[in-house]
């Protein structure tokens, strides 16, 4: 297993994973799942050296993924 900055081709698997979890509604507050497309401008605010979005690969297959925002108030 690795642990690395998610790349672009990355996303359909993040987005799918994100998906899950607004189906079973255990740890998101989003309720209506997204797709790749709405999630790029996401993705493209995340960098290495401020906001880093990892990838978990386990044999080649994304098993998870973690990222950093700035903080938003709700």
């Amino acid at each position: 297993m690795i642990i690395r900055d998610a790349t672009e081709a990355d996303l359909p698997a993040i987005v799918a994973i994100f998906n899950a979890a607004v189906r079973t509604r255990m740890s998101s507050a989003q309720l209506v799942p997204v797709t790749v497309e709405e999630r790029l401008p996401w993705f493209h605010q995340h960098s290495p050296n401020r906001h880093p979005l990892w990838a978990v690969e386990n044999a080649g297959t994304i098993a998870g993924w973690l990222s950093f925002q700035p903080f938003t108030g709700r």
